[in-house]
């Protein structure tokens, strides 16, 4: 009688970790759609030659030499828009960190 209990439980640990694996990975997916939608939304509100070097850069993974001949205009710019995007990202979100670290500690 004893392993049978021991057996039992150690199924419905198991069937616990499934069932809040399953669980987060919901949550994530959510999360995960909420971040992007959040991040399309900051990069649509960049400024045009910015976006767009960002687009460049990020979505086309193109160099920023590629960019500068692309937009006709110099590499140093192109490092400018960048760094404009970047910061501006990071600003827009800083509250998706503190989440993460949040849930990093959990």
């Amino acid at each position: 009688m004893y392993r049978k209990e021991q057996v039992k439980a150690k199924y419905k640990a198991a069937f616990k970790i499934v069932n809040s694996e399953a669980d987060n990975s919901t949550e994530d997916s959510i999360m995960l759609k909420e971040l992007t939608y959040t991040i399309q939304t900051e990069v649509n509100q960049l400024p045009d030659k910015c976006r767009s070097v960002y687009e460049l850069s990020r979505n086309e993974h193109k160099t920023n030499k590629e960019i500068a001949l692309h937009l006709g205009i110099s590499e140093k710019t192109v490092e400018n828009h960048l760094t404009k995007a970047l910061k501006r990202l990071r600003v827009g979100l800083s509250h998706y960190l503190l989440i993460a670290i949040v849930f990093m500690v959990k």
